[in-house]
């Protein structure tokens, strides 16, 4: 599957979660960080209505197609540009808001964590979106699993 995406500079840090996507529609990218005090994936929700933890400076950087006034982006993207992110598991779960009257949007999630692989993750939706917010998302791995990853 080969999707086509505009470039746009948001930024690096030691935790980077990107997200594209091939149709006008909005899908939303939300990542959740581990709890402070036990490392479980159980902390603050970054996504378009929570956009910054001023914590760990963790910041939602680009949001695109936002209620399906379409920009163009096809991106959404995550980092911790300045801040520490927290050690521990994250969960990174792919919101099909809106599908803006398109039938199938195939998309792909990049996470890029310092000193790990780079891991890269593909799926597709076909329903009309949940209008969802914090908590909402859809699963990026078959077998029902939501993806995860430690830093």
């Amino acid at each position: 599957m080969a999707i086509g995406v505009n470039l746009t500079p948001v930024g690096l840090g030691d935790v980077q979660v990107s997200l594209a996507w091939d149709a006008p529609s909005d899908i939303d990218l939300h990542l959740v960080e581990p709890d402070s005090v036990t490392g479980a994936a159980s902390g603050f929700e970054l996504y378009c209505g929570a956009s910054a933890d001023t914590a760990t400076q963790g910041k939602l950087v680009l949001d695109s197609h936002a209620a399906c006034n379409i920009d163009g982006e096809n991106n959404e993207n995550i980092t911790f540009q300045g801040g520490t992110p927290l050690r521990g598991q994250y969960i990174v779960r792919v919101d099909n808001w809106s599908a803006c009257s398109q039938t199938r949007i195939n998309y792909v999630v990049t996470v890029n964590v310092k000193g790990q692989p780079t891991q890269t993750f593909v799926g597709v939706f076909t329903d009309p979106g949940d209008q969802g917010g914090g908590g909402s998302g859809t699963t990026i791995l078959p077998g029902g699993s939501t993806t995860t990853f430690a830093y």
